[in-house]
């Protein structure tokens, strides 16, 4: 197995299995400390609920255990299939694996030197622990797993995605540009006009000074979505948003592996804008539905962008990066 395979496999089950170790080390050497059954629940009045600290010491241990291993198993079955593994996924099942034992380490703590779970400590000091606990786990598996490792693609292989047919020696350059006026007008009026009718409703609206910033704001988050502009050239892409053209994204061309036309709905990526999803590996700048440009990297990210005839972007992008690997090859 590769050392790039091997590290966020490691990370998986190192990173939790430290915890549940520490967890199991804490209960040893806090038993004599500890009342039969300590706190696992809290709630507005206090701790509500206990547990037998055996069977709880059990079950968390347990379930730790079985996420880190069936983290890593999948990781595998992902990585052999040529799919990958990115650092910010295993930087959450380690963070999700370690869970469990946090909140016994918790439980623990909180329970400490008292006759009984109902004199347990607030639940401040829990919440810290659990999540600074698993928060360190995560942030330790990220490091401990690198980079990661990329979907597999052939060495030298061509773009898969559509071609403009550019001949050897030819230049070319493409430049597209997209604009959502009707988005643009909505976002401008929409949250002014919600505090207008609030004013008039309810004579209990903001101040003139609070309407007219929200009116400035929601005319600066208008611009910032009306448009969306696309170069293609023998550098790469280069991608602007907003009618300032910030923010702004330039992809060197060695970084491209293909480039192909997604479809968009109303929903994909999580609405409008700049959308990251760091777990599923892409980046998108959208501001209508519809086919958009998808450049695919060679690290196995992806870059999409609502532009208008996509396809002659991506058969550009496509040709170009064919000439660049023949060039280098």
């Amino acid at each position: 197995m590769r050392i790039g395979t091997v590290r966020p496999v490691a990370a998986m089950l190192a990173l939790p299995g430290l915890a549940a170790g520490a967890g199991w080390l804490f209960r040893r050497a806090w038993a004599p400390r500890l009342p039969g059954s300590v706190a696992i629940h809290w709630g507005p009045e206090g701790v509500d609920r206990g547990a037998d600290l055996d069977v709880l010491t059990a079950w968390t241990l347990g379930a730790t255990g079985v996420l880190a291993v069936a983290s890593a198993v999948l990781a595998i079955a992902g990585i052999r299939r040529g799919y990958g593994v990115r650092r910010p996924v295993v930087a959450f099942a380690a963070w999700l694996a370690t869970m469990p034992a946090a909140c016994l380490i918790a439980s623990l703590q909180a329970t400490l030197d008292v006759p009984s779970w109902h004199q347990a400590a607030g639940a401040g000091g829990v919440i810290a622990i659990v999540l600074g606990v698993s928060g360190a786990a995560g942030a330790l598996a990220a490091v401990v797993a690198g980079p990661g490792t990329a979907p597999e693609r052939p060495a030298g292989a061509a773009p898969e995605g559509p071609s403009l047919g550019l001949a050897p020696g030819e230049r070319a350059a493409w430049v597209g540009r997209t604009t959502n006026v009707g988005l643009a007008v909505l976002l401008a009026l929409l949250v002014p006009a919600i505090a207008l009718a609030t004013i008039l409703l309810t004579a209990a609206g903001p101040a003139l000074a609070a309407y007219l910033a929200i009116g400035a704001v929601s005319v600066l988050v208008a611009l910032a979505l009306a448009r969306i502009s696309v170069v293609v050239d023998s550098t790469g892409v280069t991608i602007r948003m907003g009618a300032f053209g910030l923010p702004r994204r330039h992809v060197p061309l060695g970084d491209i592996a293909d480039a192909r036309v997604e479809q968009l709905g109303v929903l994909s990526g999580g609405g409008f804008g700049v959308r990251v999803n760091p777990v599923s590996g892409y980046t998108a700048y959208k501001i209508r539905t519809g086919p958009a440009l998808a450049l695919h990297l060679r690290s196995g990210y992806r870059i999409l962008a609502t532009v208008d005839r996509p396809e002659q972007a991506a058969g550009l992008v496509n040709d170009l990066v064919r000439r660049e690997s023949t060039g280098r090859a």
